[in-house]
This record gives C-alpha cells, structure tokens and sequence, in this order.
C-alpha cells in the first residue's frame, strides 16, 4: 500500500494515479466499494495522491472489458503528468494470430478510448507486419511515426521509442506492449 511518506516523494503540481488492471477504459470505469468514478486521476499534490490510491487499491474497477465483477486493482502507476501535450497518439506491438507475428499497431488517434477511435475511423488504425527474425525495419518505423502524426525532430524522437518499445518486447517475451498516450510535447519531446 502506498503511504503518506512514499506519496510525498513525488515532486510536481500535477501527478497522475493510474490503475494498473489488464483492461482498456480505466479512465472511463467506476470503483465497485468506493464508487470513486475513474481509474486514471491527476492530483495536484502528494495528499491527493494517497487518498485516491487508499481509494484505488484492493477495490475492483469495472470497465467495459471486464465485466460486472470488474478487475482487481492491486498496482498503482503513479508518475508526474506531462504539461503541454501538442499531439497524442496510440502505439502497440503485439502478437498477431493471424500472421504468427508481431505487429505493429498505431493510431494517430491516441489517448483514453482506442477501441472508440478504431471503431468510427478504421482508416486512422495502421498496422506493420514485423519479421521476428530481424525486427522492424527502419522504413516500417518512419512509416509508423508519420501515420502517428510525429513532426519534425519528433519522427526520429518517435522511432528510437518504437525501437526501444520492440527491444522490451522482445526481451519479455511479451505478447503486447503498448504506449497510450504517445505523445509529442510542444517542448518538441517524445
């Protein structure tokens, strides 16, 4: 469980507690016990955090994936927000049944609700078929950063993420990974 001492280890005016559950729109969901709506809140400060995490833990989020007996939550995320987002997209590298290989996954549509965004623009999804052998190539990452709406410095900012993000897969054993929001700062950061 998260404590007063460990809370105020955090140092930023804006920090995010995210539920940590095997299940999309966490942001979206509602507490079974404390019926605390969402699971994803930005705090202003340290006491915040630690009430919305003694709020969190142990309770079960219900979300549209995990039914009515929702999922237990057990892990907490909790990371200083990033101020001054400029664009948001999705990026996932998952194992794909259909080809028996990895895939590259993205949408320049990122942020809370990917399943809504593949849903109403099907054409905003883009998907690399990646060779197990050797990886993604470099055109398939720059293609993948251009579809995600990358800019400027940011395209390469965006690949060595990608890059870094298949290494881990790999190395795990994974069979998904996946960054959301991936985003492009207006400090021009990835």
């Amino acid at each position: 469980a998260i404590t007063a001492g460990a809370a105020r280890h955090v140092k930023s005016s804006r920090i995010v507690v995210k539920s940590q559950v095997l299940a999309g729109g966490r942001g979206k969901g509602k507490f079974l016990l404390s019926g605390l709506q969402g699971g994803v809140h930005v705090c202003k400060n340290p006491q915040q955090v630690l009430e919305y995490a003694q709020k969190m833990l142990g309770d079960r989020l219900v979300t549209k994936q995990t039914g009515p007996k929702g999922a237990r939550v057990s892990r907490l995320l909790i990371q200083e927000a990033v101020n001054g987002i400029k664009h948001e997209a999705y990026f996932a590298i998952l194992m794909d049944r259909k080809s028996q290989a990895p895939v590259m996954l993205g949408s320049p549509m990122g942020g809370m609700d990917i399943e809504a965004a593949a849903h109403s623009s099907p054409d905003k999804i883009f998907r690399e078929v990646i060779n197990i052998k050797t990886g993604p190539t470099a055109d398939q990452l720059q293609r993948m950063s251009i579809n995600l709406g990358f800019t400027g410095s940011c395209q390469l900012l965006a690949v060595q993420q990608m890059e870094r993000l298949y290494q881990m897969f790999r190395e795990t054993d994974a069979t998904q990974v996946e960054i959301n929001p991936f985003i492009e700062s207006i400090n021009n950061e990835v």
